[in-house]
């Protein structure tokens, strides 16, 4: 007998949450011979992943979804979910498990998103937790990631809405004072510094990035301090994976950060930005170099 995972709707939302209610009684009736059958909202789902593990675990039903032998994603309002129905597809596809319907073709561009990149290509990243709601969060916080965390959204740039956590009720807080944000958990990287290596084409300008001792933030745009070095600073690996990420989201201009963890030889990847800084920022005549570089080498049929 096949295990069936039904996952699609917000339980939040009014509307999903009955079309979901009719599609969920329609499923069980019509396929319920072919196996066993588990039924789940997206925003029900909390996903931790870091190397070599993908794990959603779905708290409406407490089960494992990768114990599943078919994921079926269906739901009222799907094109608005797309980027939670994505996750869901490249978790099954890394579990090998059969996908209906599949939306990895809908890439959000978000950090998780990345994240799942990482994991694909056997890059160095930070163990990384994530679920839609909120409070799913704070509940599973104590049993996935230890304190200090960083808390993170999903989508943010410069720096933005970045937060180095030490307790629940430091969570709590902020996730009241930004209702609107979507955040997702990370693993704390003690650093004195990262580096962003731009690539543009077959250009590459690495710069260091150093913070002050108040924060963890070392963006430029934050007040950090940015030094050029030569690429090759890096070991030959990071750099390889950094355009090999890149060319994979088919960024021919990409921001690639990278922190070291302080006192080791260690490296993490921390993302990829897609529109990273070239007319504001550190380094600006360097830049405006290697853009000239990449458009002098391209266009040219």
């Amino acid at each position: 007998m096949k295990k069936i995972h039904l996952v699609g709707g917000v339980s939040t939302d009014p509307v999903d949450y009955e079309s979901f209610t009719q599609l969920r009684a329609f499923t069980h009736n019509v396929l319920s011979e072919q196996g066993q059958i588990y039924s789940t909202f997206l925003d029900k789902i909390v996903y931790t992943i870091e190397p070599g593990k993908f794990s959603a675990f779905d708290t409406y039903n407490n089960v494992e979804i990768g114990d599943s032998d078919v994921i079926y994603i269906r739901g009222p309002q799907m094109r608005l979910r797309s980027a939670y129905a994505y996750y869901m597809s490249r978790f099954a596809d890394w579990h090998n498990i059969d996908c209906v319907n599949d939306y990895s073709l809908y890439y959000p561009g978000t950090k998780f998103a990345q994240a799942i990149y990482f994991l694909e290509l056997d890059i160095p990243f930070l163990r990384t937790v994530y679920s839609v709601d909120k409070d799913l969060l704070v509940e599973c916080v104590a049993d996935t990631i230890d304190f200090p965390a960083v808390l993170k959204t999903n989508v943010g740039s410069h720096g933005d809405a970045n937060y180095v956590i030490k307790s629940v009720d430091d969570m709590k807080s902020l996730l009241v004072a930004e209702p609107k944000a979507d955040f997702l958990l990370q693993e704390f990287c003690e650093n004195d510094r990262d580096y962003r290596l731009l690539i543009a084409g077959k250009e590459m300008l690495l710069f260091e990035r150093r913070g002050d001792v108040s924060t963890h933030i070392n963006n430029t745009s934050k007040g950090g301090q940015a030094t050029k070095l030569p690429f090759e600073t890096l070991p030959s690996d990071i750099v390889q994976h950094a355009v090999s990420v890149s060319q994979k989201l088919k960024l021919m201009i990409s921001g690639v950060d990278i922190m070291p963890r302080y006192g080791t030889n260690e490296y993490v990847f921390l993302e990829v930005n897609s529109q990273p800084q070239l007319r504001t920022g550190a380094l600006l005549d360097e830049k405006k170099q290697i853009l000239q570089d990449l458009f002098q080498a391209i266009g040219n049929k």
